[in-house]
């Protein structure tokens, strides 16, 4: 489940200007002013950048280290069984939080282009909260599959102070809401629940934007694979992923241009090219 996604056609813009054809000509068209509104979408593939597993992925290999009965090995990553056996999922969450990640050069790729005034919104698929840590403000990036070191109450929605929260997780125990009494939950999206409410404004953002870049999200998985298709036909879509997204869930267009390989290199390549914008 998540939020839901408008089916009708964007409105298109007046195309004023020539689509870009390749990463060259997005580059000068950065430098010379005509994109100046740059909306980015990252996906799982910028989290394993950074080591950070993919939830889904690591859940089926802690299936065996993990006492209980799981009927299949992402049950326990759903809101059912979550509300009958929550310590299993908060397992799991200690697990990954028991190593350190950093930002990689996509964080700081992200946090250069709001230096620079160009980014718009980084609506994000990963949990890690790295993007955060890489400096970016907060007001700027969406975390619609929410963030794996906050914690709050399922029950009456109250936020637990994240020193509180990470100290209990980390040492394995069990934290309870200190108004309701109930269990302290990971701020992650678990299957079936909607995703975050601040995905209400994408669509405007990304229909009013100069630029759509995808990195990291390969498989467009949802929503992200929705959301590509709010750019207008007058709004070029870089995509920057480990392998070439496909097509048939994209609609290919003119302006649409790919870039794949090691997105950390890739990266750090167009990083470089753009690096005589002023901040």
């Amino acid at each position: 489940m998540g939020p839901e996604f408008s089916t009708q056609k964007p409105e298109t813009k007046l195309i004023q200007r020539k689509m870009p054809v390749d990463e060259m000509d997005i580059i000068k068209d950065v430098k010379s002013g005509v994109i100046k509104k740059i909306v980015m979408l990252t996906g799982p593939e910028v989290s394993l950048a950074s080591s950070f597993p993919d939830i889904h992925s690591f859940s089926k290999q802690c299936v065996d280290l993990i006492s209980g009965d799981i009927p299949y090995p992402e049950a326990f990553l759903t809101k059912t069984y979550y509300s009958k056996s929550p310590q299993i999922l908060n397992d799991l969450v200690r697990r990954i939080l028991g190593h350190s990640y950093n930002p990689n050069a996509v964080h700081k790729f992200i946090k250069d282009m709001e230096d620079k005034k160009l980014l718009v919104k980084n609506y994000t698929a990963c949990i890690d909260n790295l993007q955060i840590k890489a400096g970016s403000s907060p007001s700027l990036i969406i975390q619609f599959n929410g963030n794996i070191e906050d914690g709050y109450c399922d029950e009456c929605k109250k936020n637990v102070l994240t020193e509180s929260y990470l100290g209990a997780i980390k040492n394995g125990e069990e934290l309870k809401c200190t108004e309701c009494k109930n269990v302290v939950r990971p701020r992650i999206t678990l299957l079936g629940e909607a995703y975050s409410k601040e995905l209400a404004n994408c669509a405007k953002n990304i229909r009013n934007s100069d630029l759509l870049i995808i990195i990291g999200a390969s498989s467009l998985p949802i929503p992200i694979s929705n959301m590509i298709s709010y750019a207008t036909e007058a709004t070029p879509r870089l995509f920057i992923g480990e392998s070439m997204p496909e097509l048939k869930r994209m609609n290919k267009r003119d302006g649409d241009i790919f870039l794949t390989g090691d997105i950390l290199s890739i990266i750090k390549d167009l990083s470089i090219k753009l690096d005589e914008i002023p901040k």
